[in-house]
């Protein structure tokens, strides 16, 4: 059997990064659109799913990318989206800057291979 393509899961990763980079308002008081909160919060899963999609060695070889979380973010906003907060989203949107080029560098580095 070949190896799994993790670079499909990846780019979703960091094409909903993006779009949150996007969204995301400079300020807290600024996130009042319904819109845009369902927009952040589909991201969010949408980025937890890819997560969820590579292969666990994969997750544990770029163990610097918090996989586990992303994973339990996608499942609270799914699962439990009545407990889902404009606070919540905009604590969990201010890792994106931090996060996102980790996960192009790692994307680069399969796609060089």
């Amino acid at each position: 059997m070949g190896s799994i393509d993790v670079s499909a899961p990846l780019r979703a990763m960091v094409h909903c990064g993006e779009m949150v980079l996007k969204i995301t308002p400079a300020d807290r008081a600024d996130l009042d659109s319904e819109v845009d909160e369902a927009a952040l919060a589909q991201c969010l899963i949408i980025m937890g799913d890819a997560g969820s999609d590579l292969p666990a060695s994969f997750r544990a070889e770029n163990d610097h990318i918090p996989w586990a979380g992303m994973i339990e973010l996608r499942d609270r906003l799914r699962h439990r989206y009545w407990e889902t907060t404009a606070d919540l989203l905009w604590a969990e949107v201010q890792a994106i800057p931090r996060l996102l080029p980790r996960i192009r560098a790692i994307l680069e580095s399969v796609e060089s291979r």
